[in-house]
């Protein structure tokens, strides 16, 4: 049984561990949505992002991953975001332990880090690939708000779950690819709320060891911390640029 063990693994490491890609991106991406900050027993201010505090520009972020396999598949992916705006409030938004008045110019600043361990199967077909994958999601997010004569408040909210995916490919030509990816999580866990889906569709074009690609993607997260009475509910969408090698 030991060995029959060392060999079913091994014969595993030697068919996951053959490929290998490394890539990085940029996405252009917008950010949307609603989110109410309280604290503790403080009840917040259900506020919109664009409405509300202007988050209206596309951001560039960027990002990168490594997958090693072939029929088997596993890999790493993560990217950070950051955005910030500044807009006069036309109502008064309670914001952790702060009021912030109508007509305040309130300057608010968002950050998200997000990270994906995965293992990904695929079919061995010549051409044309489909399968499922299965990982861990990370995300952590911030946000702050401050005006002048009222102060500041920070707020921080950590998510992570598994998830499960699907993913296809297609090779009309040995040089192009065209890819669709679709994964989704959704879990309560006593006072805790997690939601994630994530699609996104793209071609790349190969050269020897080298490939180039662009497509769209649309990520929505929500992240509900009932003690703490935060509720965010992000999404993010807009085109993406890739670059990297595989051998």
């Amino acid at each position: 049984m030991k060995r029959l063990l060392l060999t079913s693994f091994a014969a595993l490491l030697t068919l996951s561990a053959r490929p290998t890609e490394l890539s990085g991106f940029y996405w252009l991406l917008t950010p949307s949505g609603d989110a109410t900050v309280g604290k503790n027993s403080i009840v917040g201010t259900k506020f919109s992002m664009e409405k509300d505090l202007g988050y209206t520009d596309e951001i560039g972020t960027a990002g990168g991953s490594i997958i090693l396999g072939d029929v088997i598949q596993f890999g790493v992916t993560v990217f950070g975001a950051e955005a910030d705006a500044s807009k006069v409030i036309t109502r008064d938004i309670q914001f952790r332990d702060l009021n912030f008045s109508a007509s305040s110019r309130v300057t608010s600043e968002f950050d998200a880090t997000i990270g994906r361990a995965f293992l990904r199967l695929s079919s061995p077909t010549e051409g044309f690939h489909i399968g499922g994958e299965a990982g861990f999601l990370y995300a952590g997010l911030s946000a702050s708000a401050r005006a002048s004569g009222i102060g500041s408040a920070e707020a921080e909210a950590d998510a992570g779950m598994p998830y499960a995916g699907l993913h296809l490919s297609l090779n009309p030509i040995d040089a192009l690819s065209i890819h669709a990816e679709g994964r989704l999580s959704k879990w309560e866990i006593s006072d805790y709320e997690v939601e994630y889906v994530d699609i996104e569709v793209s071609a790349r074009l190969h050269m020897n060891v080298l490939f180039v690609g662009g497509g769209y993607r649309n990520m929505g997260i929500q992240v509900i911390d009932k003690p703490d009475n935060i509720d965010v509910d992000l999404e993010f969408s807009g085109p993406i640029l890739y670059a990297g090698f595989e051998w």
